[in-house]
Parts: C-alpha cells; structure tokens; sequence
C-alpha cells in the first residue's frame, strides 16, 4: 500500500488549462488573443490532444499570470503517470 492517492487516470494540463481559464472567465478566443499561441494549439491543449512545450508554457504564464515552470511540471507529471500506468510487470 502506498501513503500517495493518484488518480485512476493521469491528468493532461489540458484539465487544469480549462478549470484556470473558466476560474479566471476566460475564453479560448481571449487567450488566443493574449498569447501566441494559435487558436488550434489552444483547441488541442483544451481537448487534451497537445502537449505544453517550452512554447505554450511561457505563452500560458504569460497570458494567465502563472510561472512556465508550473506549466511545464504539470506535463512532465502527466508525462510520467501515462509512462508508469503502460509498464507492464514482468
């Protein structure tokens, strides 16, 4: 037994992107027009589709008031959970 709860499913920064942009009454065409990022990158990001690179990382803090680096560590921890959840014991 672990002393850490995970979630049954890895979470995409793509969910915390949605809950931050609706906390903070943001639209997708708001950070499209705050950032630069494409309006497709943000579709993608939203759906769960795009990973947050260095790129949408800056352009996220800077267009929401974060740091890169909590963008950043949130994909490396997905990243991580779906890697752990495919290994197969032996």
């Amino acid at each position: 037994m672990t002393d850490t709860l995970r979630p049954a499913r890895p979470i995409h920064p793509g969910v915390i992107l949605r809950r931050e942009m609706k906390a903070q009454g943001k639209s997708q065409r708001w950070l499209w027009s705050h950032s630069m990022l494409s309006i497709r990158q943000i579709r993608g990001l939203v759906r769960e589709q795009y990973p947050v690179t260095e790129h949408v990382a800056y352009q996220l803090a800077r267009a929401l008031g974060t740091s890169p680096e909590f963008w950043l560590k949130l994909q490396r921890q997905y990243d991580e959970a779906v890697a752990a959840s495919e290994e197969k014991p032996q």
